[in-house]
């Protein structure tokens, strides 16, 4: 029986593979409408066979699903199959929606004990005369009671971080919404309050971590990336916390299977919902919502290919346009829409499907005032949809296959000068698929690869003229393979390797070798250990965002003519200790080398392609801390970062000419950043969160001085004078001067109140609480006879209200 299942698994596989490489290439022809055909299409591949028999099969299969107590899935669960005389069979992993399925075991009493670090295990019995099992267990925290006496545990860290410390996290939906915040909860903004990550200011939700370019974090929405994730700007990201299920971020150490970005993990799961109908909405300063949720589940005498089918659909829009509309016209209106749809096979295999559009426009044609000097349109939009199946096979083993499109655009033209634009855009399509298995109980090998196909296009013209520009094409190519296992008296070892290609129009393909490697050793039971990664991390797309302008325009680029790749090596050294209470604390040191970077060159040669970037290389170094609490009561977090992240690049001389390497601090090079996170409770059933950030200031360039520009106009008589036409400024050396100190107090406060409809959550959040004038940028004015120098601030003292509900 099991090998037809394996064969019809396989062809399945087979089946997949071929219809993807023959779809390519239309998909890349004919867009968005063929590749949602093509994903039905996908569902109606052949599954697993399933095979009658006559008698009682001599082995028989335990599948299942593990929860938390809040019913949120549990993912890397130890599942292990205990024979008579203890013995174990099998022993295998839960996946991301926390499920699990043993194949072959023998008709014998059996045990299946579930663990994880941090959470009480759990056993379930399975007699030597039933069938295949169906066990849905939830395991609950650390503390429980033990005969008449009741017994506090020392309880380890919450899951997901015990033996990993302060490298690897796991944010929970309701920790993102009671995290204060910019009207409502953004769960990229929550990534910005973790040890390690530096937030540079407030106008940005964009992240730099342990002395990475913010390019060079990889954001996945179930499983695939997106390129700029944001809207306004970048104020806040474009993801709906209606359908954000767990946020799961590394700052480093990720394993061999995650590649294409060089400095850091965020995994973000989408919510399918209960299953039936379900709405959620809200609304606050910046939007509206929707949410709806709901299910199909066939009859038990009904013959259907899924056993159930898990789906919800979210749109947000923002209203200051429609509603200031009759008094005046508000230049700005963004506006997204998400969906995801989980449909499960009887074997325990499922269908995942994500997509996401997302658009912001700001429009300032409608200003008709003549002293207004920046009349100007500029948009930019995130498209992505892709599918996953993810299967059994074997014995105990796991596969998965997935295929979708990402894409990024983003343009900018001035309303008075027609002929002045720029612009560009980027289309990823990714495909791929690994295979897991148990090699012996305590091992476990994974193997897998992926090919994303990059296009890509960017221009800046004025009048006339294009002044830069280009584009192309090419494939990246990547093979892995990775191991897990047990070595005895607490150590764990996870050794892997990954290939990383690419070729592009009219070259060759370059390999790079990315070994990794992570050791850890934990000490008891208690959940104290250390961890030690090592590894390397390769990145071929680079974004070419200018950081000096407030609207600048993100465009992406790949390795071509004066591009590379880039390369980082990385190693940190972690240590973790729970303490009786809820208490944890743990610690990395780090250290990251760079090469490969590039940045703009802001004298090119606009006919000389390769005089369009610097390359450079950089590094980053440092220690976190981070101290939590999780519990009844008063939880939170405090986390404390020292970092050190600098630059080498050539001046930006002309080409052909004698260029030295400057070294200077990064942008974001925050020398010490505290972030204090606390959630309690109020009174009168409210909810309470409060967040004080503090950090050493970042480098800026300070003007020495300016002078100004002359040139002749007539006069009456016919008489000719110089007259200054307009000011320049001379600046010093770059990023050499700090900003003052960063430090801002915000403060939050949610109820929820049942109704007989559903649920009303109304929520304050107040930014900003002492209204402290934090500095984004400096400006000179060299016009009078005293020059003077004036700055620009980042939010002031800014108090929002919202609600948020849900209809059962």
């Amino acid at each position: 029986m099991n090998a037809l299942a394996v064969r019809s698994h396989r062809s399945g596989l087979r089946t997949a593979g071929v219809c993807l490489s023959h779809c390519a290439p239309v998909l890349q022809r004919i867009g968005w409408a063929v590749l949602l055909c093509s994903l039905l299409g996908l569902l109606a591949l052949p599954l697993p066979a399933q095979v009658v028999t006559t008698g009682p099969s001599p082995s028989r299969d335990i599948s299942g699903r593990t929860v938390a107590t809040d019913g949120r899935p549990l993912t890397r669960v130890t599942v292990s199959v205990q024979g008579e005389g203890g013995r174990v069979i099998r022993s295998v992993d839960t996946d991301e929606s926390g499920t699990f399925r043993i194949f072959d075991l023998p008709r014998e009493p059996l045990t299946v004990r579930f663990e994880r670090m941090g959470l009480q295990p759990a056993e379930r019995t399975v007699g030597a005369y039933e069938g295949d099992a169906l066990l849905d267990v939830v395991l609950a925290d650390t503390m429980f009671i033990v005969r008449p006496l009741v017994v506090e545990v020392r309880r380890p860290p919450p899951p997901d971080q015990t033996g990993r410390g302060a490298t690897s996290r796991e944010l929970t939906q309701d920790q993102v919404r009671r995290l204060p915040g910019l009207a409502e909860a953004d769960p990229i903004r929550a990534v910005g309050t973790l040890p390690g990550v530096i937030s540079a200011n407030d106008v940005s939700a964009g992240f730099n971590v342990r002395g990475g370019e913010s390019d060079q974090n990889a954001i996945l929405l179930d499983g695939f990336p997106l390129f700029s994730p944001f809207h306004l700007g970048g104020m806040f990201s474009v993801f709906n916390p209606d359908l954000v299920e767990r946020v799961e971020v590394s700052t480093g150490g990720f394993p061999a299977e995650f590649g294409g970005r060089a400095s850091s993990l965020v995994r973000i799961q989408s919510d399918p919902g209960p299953g039936s109908f379900q709405a959620d909405g809200g609304i606050s300063l910046l939007a509206v919502r929707l949410a709806v949720a709901g299910g199909w589940h066939p009859r038990a005498d009904e013959r259907s290919l899924f056993e159930s089918t898990h789906w919800r659909v979210a749109a947000r829009r923002s209203y200051a346009d429609q509603i200031l509309r009759p008094v005046t016209e508000f230049p700005y209106h963004m506006e997204d829409l998400q969906a995801v749809v989980v449909a499960r096979r009887p074997s325990g295999s499922r269908w995942t499907t994500s997509a996401y559009m997302g658009r912001d426009v700001l429009n300032m044609g409608g200003i008709q005032r003549e002293d207004f000097p920046l009349r100007l349109y500029t948009s930019w939009m995130n498209q992505m949809v892709g599918t996953r199946w993810d299967g059994g096979i074997g014995e105990g083993g796991l596969v998965q296959v997935y295929g979708g499109l990402t894409r990024f655009s983003s343009s900018l033209r001035f309303i008075d000068f027609d002929d002045t634009s720029s612009g560009g855009w980027m289309d990823q399509w990714r495909f791929g698929g690994s295979v897991s298995h148990p090699v012996t109980p305590e091992w476990t090998l994974k193997a897998g690869g992926s090919v994303d196909h990059y296009r890509w296009e960017h221009q800046s013209d004025m009048g006339g003229t294009r002044f830069t520009g280009g584009g192309g094409e090419g494939w990246a190519p990547a093979l892995f393979v990775q191991a897990d296992g047990q070595g005895g008296r607490g150590w764990r070892l996870e050794p892997g390797l990954r290939l990383e290609g690419w070729v592009g129009d009219d070259e060759r393909l370059v390999l790079v070798p990315a070994p990794r490697l992570t050791i850890h050793r934990l000490f008891g039971d208690g959940g104290e250990g250390l961890r030690l990664s090592a590894g390397r991390y390769v990145q071929v797309v680079h974004s070419l965002r200018d950081a000096d302008l407030p609207l600048a325009i993100d465009l992406w680029v790949a390795p071509g003519e004066g591009v590379p790749h880039t390369i980082s090596d990385q190693v940190q050294i972690g240590y973790i200790r729970p303490f009786g209470g809820g208490w944890t604390a743990s610690g990395d040191l780090f250290h990251r080398s760079f090469q490969g970077l590039v940045d703009r060159n802001r004298n090119a040669d606009p006919n000389q392609p390769a005089d369009l970037h610097l390359i450079g290389s950089g590094q980053g170094y440092g220690a976190d801390f981070l101290l939590e609490r999780q519990g009844p009561g008063i939880e939170g977090a405090l986390a404390l970062t020292w970092m050190k992240a600098d630059r080498s690049f050539p001046d930006d001389g002309p080409l052909g000419g004698a260029r030295t390497f400057v070294d200077l601090p990064a942008d974001f090079d925050r020398r010490l950043d505290a972030d204090l996170v606390l959630r309690f409770p109020a009174l009168w059933g409210w909810e309470s969160g409060a967040r004080w950030h503090v950090g050493s200031g970042t480098p800026y360039t300070l003007p020495e001085g300016g002078y100004g520009l002359f040139a002749p106009r007539q006069g009456e008589g016919g008489t000719f004078r110089w007259q200054p036409t307009e000011s320049a400024v001379i600046l010093g050396p770059r990023n050499q001067d700090r900003f003052p100190w960063y430090h801002r107090l915000d403060l939050s406060a949610r109820r929820t109140f049942i109704m007989e409809w559903g649920e009303l959550t109304p929520h304050l959040d107040i930014l900003n609480v002492y209204n402290q004038r934090n500095v984004l940028f400096y400006y000179a004015d060299y016009s009078g006879a005293v020059p003077t120098r004036s700055g620009f601030t980042m939010l002031p003292f800014l108090p929002t209200i919202g609600a948020e509900v849900r209809f059962r």
